[in-house]
């Protein structure tokens, strides 16, 4: 799989519109792990001719690449990165995008349910450009299939993180998913079946991620830090 082209992953903060409502830094550091993904890089307005400029400079010094852009409508703005793709030399229909700001900040009001969804679309985008890239039929269904159990794990670690984490080390305060009633795993199943949950998630995503190669090494290191996590 290391023959596969790599991935660069733009996320637009759509100035203060997706920005705002979703927490941008966890969601760039959740897409850092994911298999494929040499970059996740941000800019406030993508589509801007600034925005533009720079993307098509990044794509320039970066060859080859698939593009995943997570952001707005692709009925608003597909053209535009597929007009930035032509110009920087690369192929326009090696181009995905996520609706980051219709499909998620606009329709769903909690911040940590709207940025859950945003990383399930724009894994899914990810992913689209696995298949570009060339994957074989077995190797893009594991690899769907460790992110579908590294996702899972991240919610029920951020669940548990929402009980017994430090607020200055989240960022955030703790206790709000209880105090709202919200149904998070350790509420339905208790907090040290919650927690046995999230470690056999990682072990299956581990042993998915061995079985593809000394060059997936890496996605077993992610894995294991999921649960390890204190942010």
């Amino acid at each position: 799989m290391s023959d596969r082209p790599a991935v660069r992953l733009f996320l637009c903060e759509c100035g203060p519109i997706i920005k705002d409502a979703i927490d941008l830094d966890r969601l760039q550091q959740s897409l850092v792990g994911l298999h494929g993904v040499e970059a996740v890089v941000r800019y406030p307005t993508l589509c801007s001719p600034e925005g533009r400029a720079w993307m098509q400079a990044d794509l320039q010094a970066s060859p080859g690449s698939r593009v995943v852009v997570a952001g707005c409508s692709p009925r608003e703005h597909e053209a535009t990165f597929m007009d930035v793709l032509r110009a920087s030399g690369s192929n326009p229909y090696l181009l995905a995008m996520a609706n980051v700001r219709e499909q998620c900040t606009w329709v769903t009001r909690d911040a940590s349910e709207a940025g859950a969804k945003a990383l399930a679309l724009i894994r899914a985008a990810v992913g689209s450009g696995a298949i570009l890239g060339g994957g074989d039929e077995d190797q893009i269904e594991t690899v769907l299939d460790y992110g579908r159990l590294i996702g899972l794990a991240f919610q029920i670690q951020d669940d548990i993180l929402d009980i017994e984490g430090d607020a200055a080390t989240l960022g955030k305060v703790v206790g709000a998913d209880a105090r709202l009633g919200k149904a998070t795993y350790p509420a339905l199943m208790g907090l040290d079946p919650a927690r046995d949950r999230a470690r056999d998630l990682v072990a299956r995503a581990t042993e998915l991620a061995l079985s593809l190669g000394v060059s997936a090494e890496p996605l077993a290191a992610v894995a294991g830090y999921i649960v390890e996590r204190r942010i």
